[in-house]
């Protein structure tokens, strides 16, 4: 399944999925393997994007874009 954040890269739809799961920077970076420091810098412009200046707005909105989603197929 292919979502995308109003049209950003998948890795921003991955950490911003990760936010909403509770998950903290460092949890993220390991969990993608990344770093701490590009996973705020994607958080950061999650937050920009859509207009929101905290983390539990991503989550919200993750939950509400995911409830929207079509049944999957599979």
């Amino acid at each position: 399944m292919t979502v995308r954040l109003h049209g950003r890269t998948e890795r921003q739809w991955e950490v911003a999925r990760l936010v909403a799961d509770g998950l903290s920077n460092k949890e993220i970076a390991i969990e993608l393997c990344i770093e701490p420091s590009t996973v705020g810098s994607h958080v950061h412009e999650i937050l920009g994007l859509l207009g929101f200046r905290k983390r539990s707005q991503i989550a919200a909105w993750v939950v509400g874009a995911m409830t929207k989603l079509p049944p999957n197929d599979g």
